[in-house]
């Protein structure tokens, strides 16, 4: 899970400075590839997100459990 959470990062960083270049070069935010470069950077971060919370899920599981077989 790690290394998997640690290329999102490496691919939203890529995806960030990806999306300041476009926005420079074209001096409109609302420029097709500025927008389309937004919606791919937003998707990497919905992905991290998703795996964080699924993380925290499975730990609190796995907390849960712990605690119940100790009773």
């Amino acid at each position: 899970m790690v290394n998997r959470n640690m290329l999102v990062q490496v691919q939203i960083e890529r995806a960030r400075n990806r999306l300041h270049i476009l926005a420079e070069k074209h001096h409109d935010l609302q420029h097709p590839a500025v927008l389309k470069q937004s919606m791919v950077l937003d998707e990497l971060i919905n992905q991290y997100n998703m795996r964080g919370e699924q993380q925290r899920l499975i730990e609190s599981r796995k907390s849960l459990e712990n605690k119940h077989t100790l009773y």
